[in-house]
């Protein structure tokens, strides 16, 4: 799910059950720029291309 800054969703793509979440980040974020991404630490295992989305929507990453 994206959501705002006030947690208000904008984007919602559901996935089957065994169907990881990051396989739909790239579409979720596409074509929308952000300030934060906080995201579950399985996004940070998952995928590095992942993160070159985040950086090419101008999102400040932090991990823990």
């Amino acid at each position: 799910m994206l959501a705002d800054g006030f947690g208000r969703p904008l984007r919602f793509i559901p996935t089957p059950g065994q169907t990881d979440d990051v396989t739909q980040a790239p579409t979720l974020i596409k074509g929308r720029r952000a300030d934060h991404v906080l995201a579950d630490t399985a996004y940070d295992s998952r995928a590095v291309h992942f993160l070159n989305f985040i950086h090419l929507a101008s999102a400040k990453l932090g991990m823990r």
